[in-house]
């Protein structure tokens, strides 16, 4: 190319043609000597157009200035080789990364500069794409509010100590970094239980992510009541395991906060209850005892009076008698009221007898068959169970009445593990799930209510179009 014989010459011009970057050849003054076709493609010319002319003419202003000081230092410094990256802009204002390698020679008593030369503007886009990426990951990585730890998964079932933690596990935890990596999860995560790990890390092999509860001991010895979020995925060309702790001590701060306060109000809704049954009872017995003496006094007198008509007085007669037929009735209606504010056969005879008379009334009232299945003996229940009870029994028998449609109804009452079980079975056309647990549903809400502030079970099943079954099962009193 620069000697040689004409032969010579046009091999090498072949051969550097086709090389797979660019080739270029300047002269101490910046002249091009020679320069392939991919480098000349590289700024959008042919090679015999650069041929001669000035190399930074070929860059903008900013890129000269750039370019420049690294062929200076290769012309003038006796280390000839000299390698670096930048990202330029050429004169026809394309913007591309280049890999430049240049080398400094003499040639028939001049300096030369050989340059290699190539676009790298695909893997630097792919390269800063990555690392965008990587820095996302990183900022969300570190932004999390919960703790989280990387593991990898080793041979033979095992945990590696951990690779990565982000910012939060420093803060909530007291470790550095160092201190992190250089533990174990099942130290951290599993509190020393081999047990435990294993039974975490096979449904965690067998279902690719698991959640489970543990506690977190810090550094300065605070404990941590914690979820964990653990998940499978590849890290690092290897199978690794991601663990996010949240941190639960608020929450159950106020998840016992809650529970008292249920049971404050389940107590108070206890208490309301047995001042209604209270109230209810007073107001039968006098209802009962007041109107229901006036009414037979009433009676009394006018069937006195009613005594000393005379044969002849027969339309005076007939008023008397319809007089007394109203008293009648009236007792009766006083009567009903009583039983529907408190039966008094379930404070006199017990739950037994109160079940066996309120079947046979529905009955009566519904034309509904029902059958009963009840203990010889009575049940040694508390008042407050006692009532609870047989308020289910009515409110369940009411929901029969008004919505299944049934013909038969089954009633069943067994004790057995010092424990009540209650089951009403009708055959009526069922209730859909959203019903059961629709919150306009007062009279199923006040079943369930009143079975649980008695530390009680209550259940309903149904099947559309066969049927219903309530079930309420109560610890006996001991």
């Amino acid at each position: 190319m620069f000697t040689g014989n004409k032969t010579h010459h046009g091999i090498t011009d072949v051969l550097l043609d086709n090389l797979p970057h660019g080739f270029v050849v300047i002269n101490r003054e910046g002249i091009i000597q020679f320069a392939n076709e991919y480098f000349a493609k590289l700024f959008d010319k042919a090679a015999d157009q650069i041929i001669n002319i000035n190399f930074y003419s070929l860059f903008s202003f900013n890129s000269q200035n750039d370019i420049r000081p690294y062929l200076q230092k290769s012309f003038s410094s006796n280390e000839n080789f000299e390698s670096y990256e930048k990202e330029i802009v050429t004169s026809s204002k394309k913007t591309i990364w280049i890999k430049c390698n240049q080398n400094a020679a003499l040639l028939n008593g001049q300096t030369i500069l050989f340059l290699f030369i190539e676009d790298i503007t695909r893997q630097k886009k792919l390269l800063l794409d990555m690392q965008n990426k990587v820095y996302h990951f990183q900022t969300l990585f570190n932004n999390i509010n919960d703790i989280v730890l990387i593991c990898n998964v080793n041979y033979g079932k095992t945990l590696s100590n951990f690779l990565d933690a982000n910012v939060e596990t420093f803060n909530k935890l007291n470790f550095n970094r160092k201190e992190i990596l250089m533990r174990h999860p099942l130290e951290i995560l599993f509190r020393n239980e081999e047990e435990f790990l294993v039974d975490v890390l096979e449904k965690l092999l067998e279902n690719g992510s698991y959640v489970f509860t543990s506690s977190i001991m810090s550094k300065n010895k605070l404990e941590l009541s914690v979820e964990i979020n653990s998940h499978l995925f590849e890290y690092q060309n290897r199978p690794a395991v991601i663990f996010i702790a949240r941190d639960l001590t608020e929450r159950n701060k106020y998840e016992s906060m809650l529970m008292k306060y249920g049971d404050k109000l389940r107590n108070l809704a206890l208490h309301i209850q047995s001042i209604r049954e209270e109230e209810r009872t007073i107001i039968s017995r006098e209802i009962h005892d007041e109107l229901g003496q006036v009414l037979t006094v009433l009676k009394i007198q006018v069937s006195l009076l009613a005594n000393k008509l005379t044969p002849s007085q027969v339309e005076l007669k007939q008023k008397f008698d319809s007089i007394i037929e109203m008293i009648d009735k009236s007792v009766e209606s006083v009567q009903k009221i009583c039983e529907k504010l408190r039966p008094g056969i379930l404070d006199d005879l017990g739950i037994i007898a109160a079940i066996e008379w309120q079947t046979n009334e529905f009955s009566k009232r519904t034309g509904i068959d029902c059958n009963t299945d009840l203990p010889g003996e009575e049940i040694n229940l508390d008042a407050d169970k006692k009532t609870a009870v047989f308020r289910i029994f009515q409110e369940a028998l009411t929901n029969i009445a008004r919505h299944a449609n049934a013909s038969k109804v089954s009633i069943k009452l067994i004790c057995d593990d010092n424990f009540l079980h209650l089951q009403i079975k009708d055959n009526g056309k069922g209730i859909t799930k959203n019903q059961i647990q629709n919150p306009k549903s007062l009279g199923i809400l006040g079943m369930r209510e009143r079975t649980e502030i008695l530390g009680g079970k209550f259940n309903i099943k149904s099947t559309m179009g066969s049927g219903t079954l309530v079930s309420l099962i109560l610890p006996l009193d001991k």
